[in-house]
């Protein structure tokens, strides 16, 4: 007998537990009863997990670096670092090396040196973005003025002897100096505006002549640069230059000289002429502005904004012909 249930034994058809003999059928039932999770399928899905988490979370900061700092060295370092972290994960999960803790510490150690070389992107962007700023922008060392004034002033132009009726200008002028270290590609005067309209037909021209037409605040006065100095008209040298504009209103105003005067036109000159016509402070006072534009050849540009405050009152006082007082705008 003992020898058939040790045949037995090694067929599997039967063997002992807590003493007693089990057939296989009921052994087999027994183990799906205690039949334990397979930890290496679950151990696969949760590492391709954090795969997946960070190979997001790469995409999303190298995308962040390109749009703020742009295609450069940096960038591409960053990428082909974030490239190589994600193979290397796929090849521990392979290997069946995969170790969470040490995947963990190298993800934040790479994302905390993409912020760095962001930054540092960031920096040199703006410094390239500065420095071709300063090529095309103003700055002001780059433009010296030694010298703007202007000034107004009424003059007679001439007397109907029949009426006793003398005929007044008035003439706003406006005078620039100024010398830059850099040569000049281009001058210009623009965006001249008076905030009060002078009476009559406005002219803006040159004091020298060689420019006069209808003034606008669209009028533009373009200066041509030269290579030696000389009087010409709208011409400016390649790095000084005196700037004239002028405002002229023609037959502005008109006064009986008789009610004036009580005496005959002979002798009459210019001072006291805005008395004369009867005008009052308010109505003289004013503002001058307009727009000098310096292109240097080194490719800077300067824009300079003046403003001339006229106060009528001074004006009265001496007669009709005073300075401006004009101010650089910052």
């Amino acid at each position: 007998m003992k020898i058939i249930i040790d045949f037995l034994r090694k067929i599997g058809l039967l063997r002992m537990s807590k003493g007693d003999f089990q057939t296989g059928e009921f052994d087999n039932r027994s183990d799906l009863k205690t039949k334990k999770p397979n930890t290496a399928v679950d151990s696969g899905v949760k590492n391709s997990s954090y795969f997946a988490i960070f190979a997001t979370v790469g995409g999303v900061m190298m995308l962040l670096f390109l749009v703020i700092a742009g295609l450069n060295f940096w960038f591409f370092l960053m990428l082909a670092v974030w490239a190589w972290f994600l193979w290397l994960i796929k090849k521990w999960i392979a290997l069946g090396a995969f170790a969470a803790h040490k995947t963990i510490f190298i993800g934040i150690g790479i994302a905390f040196l993409t912020f760095i070389f962001m930054g540092i992107s960031m920096d040199n962007k703006g410094d390239s973005t500065g420095s071709e700023s300063s090529k095309k922008t103003d700055s002001s060392s780059y433009i010296i003025n030694e010298a703007y004034s202007a000034e107004m002033s009424a003059r007679n132009q001439f007397v109907d002897a029949e009426t006793n009726t003398k005929t007044v200008s008035v003439w706003v002028n406006a005078n620039i100096r100024m010398y830059t270290p850099d040569p000049y590609e281009s001058v210009s005067i623009k965006n001249v505006e008076l905030e009060k309209d002078l009476p009559g037909k406005v002219m803006l021209s040159i004091p020298a002549g060689g420019y006069s037409e209808k003034y606008s605040k669209n009028n533009v006065i373009e200066y041509k640069i030269v290579e030696e100095e000389n009087m010409e008209p709208k011409t400016v040298l390649k790095n000084r230059g005196y700037l004239s504009i002028q405002l002229k209103a023609n037959n502005a105003y008109k006064f009986d000289t008789n009610k004036a005067f009580g005496m005959s036109t002979n002798g009459i000159g210019p001072s006291k002429t805005f008395q004369y016509v009867g005008l009052k402070a308010e109505d003289l006072d004013n503002t001058l502005e307009f727009d000098l534009d310096i292109e240097f050849e080194s490719g800077k540009k300067k824009t300079v904004h003046f403003v001339g405050e006229i106060d009528g009152a001074k004006f009265l006082e001496k007669g009709g012909v005073g300075n401006i007082e004009m101010k650089v705008a910052e």
